[in-house]
């Protein structure tokens, strides 16, 4: 009763063919049948044993409905998280383990409390060490020089409160689930990583990223390390910054990106990005600050084909059948109230407080302005 698109033939196609892939579909292009057949279709021809699939959890119930409607023979586990509390998480954990699924779907916020073994990190965390190290030795620039030392010592630091920390008994660890396929579905809540760079002061790069992404980084390259393979899948694989694309790549081509000594930030902005200040209109909509962006970028053709390695690309070109076609639009003016000038006069004045230090970030913070 399903015939899929041509695009979604082709999403498919580069599943099975490819380990590493990312499926870069304009939003409601259908990834969600893509990815359940190409994963299906990995199990199947015994490209992959055990398939995690992550989504995020108010779509959990869509992906199961979706498995069980496209292929109901499947035998498939769904873990909900009302299921995943600390009483439960030991025994679904090894359900997981030890069960024959061809998919198992489980939440974001499920797959976050599943921990990595402290043996592993420990070494993954050596090996970043080692590595600064190297970086820190063959830079030629004093204040890159510098910067690198500074991050050895704060890695070196970390690792040391990693080695005095590690718990004795964490139970069943993500390692030991043995997942030969990890896909994700909206895959850009995992962006935010951390990012070792000089090029800290421009807008949307920073040095620490978050917990959850960066937990996400290390299973993913746990998986890739024991030949395994990653599905991505967003619509929006571009919204902060170019620093997004390094991202994608750091997760689905680090090997290559080494190779090509682009794996560092550093090499990777000296390569294809030039930064340059400029005025934009401040948060509180009024007011002007100079900002630092990546403004122009060259090596682009290069950049495009490295990419396409992973990236299966559409952009929604062909009209599917039963969308109406848009009749153009018309903008309309409206000019602003007296009380949503004083209302943003009042924006003015908490953004300055804010900047200033003057009130507390639980009081007034620039995201409530």
């Amino acid at each position: 009763e399903v015939s899929l698109y041509p695009h979604q033939k082709s999403a498919v196609a580069r599943i099975v063919l490819e380990k590493d892939v990312l499926l870069n579909h304009a939003v409601g292009s259908g990834k969600t049948y893509s990815m359940i057949v190409g994963i299906h279709e990995r199990k199947r021809m015994g490209l992959s044993e055990k398939n995690l699939v992550v989504v995020p959890n108010q779509i959990l119930g869509e992906f199961e409905a979706a498995h069980r409607y496209l292929y109901p023979e499947d035998a498939i586990c769904v873990v909900y998280p009302e299921d995943f509390g600390p009483r439960d998480r030991q025994e679904v954990l090894e359900k997981i383990r030890d069960g024959e699924f061809t998919a198992i779907y489980m939440a974001f916020s499920s797959f976050g409390l599943i921990p990595l073994g402290s043996t592993y990190k420990l070494e993954k965390q050596q090996g970043y060490v080692s590595r600064l190290s190297v970086l820190a030795r063959e830079s030629v620039l004093d204040w890159e020089k510098r910067k690198l030392q500074s991050l050895t010592g704060q890695m070196a630091e970390k690792l040391t409160d990693m080695m005095t920390e590690a718990p004795e008994d964490q139970g069943v660890t993500f390692e030991q689930l043995g997942i030969t396929t990890l896909a994700v579905d909206e895959a850009h809540h995992f962006k935010n990583i951390s990012l070792q760079t000089h090029a800290d002061n421009v807008a949307g790069m920073h040095e620490h990223g978050s917990r959850k992404c960066d937990g996400m980084l290390e299973k993913v390259s746990f998986v890739r390390e024991q030949g395994g393979g990653i599905v991505f899948s967003t619509g929006t694989p571009l919204t902060n910054s170019i620093s997004d694309l390094f991202v994608l790549q750091t997760y689905l081509q680090p090997e290559q990106m080494e190779l090509l000594h682009l794996g560092h930030f550093n090499e990777w902005i000296n390569a294809f990005a030039q930064s340059s200040p400029g005025f934009e209109i401040d948060i509180d909509s009024v007011n002007y600050r100079i900002m630092v962006r990546f403004s122009s970028f060259y090596n682009l053709p290069e950049l495009s084909r490295i990419f396409a390695g992973v990236s299966d690309y559409y952009d929604g070109g062909e009209q599917m059948e039963g969308l109406p076609e848009c009749q153009g639009y018309i903008d309309t003016v409206v000019p602003k109230s007296g009380v949503q000038e004083r209302y943003m006069e009042e924006l003015v004045l908490r953004t300055e407080l804010i900047r200033q230090k003057l009130v507390g970030g639980k009081e007034d913070n620039l995201l409530k302005v």
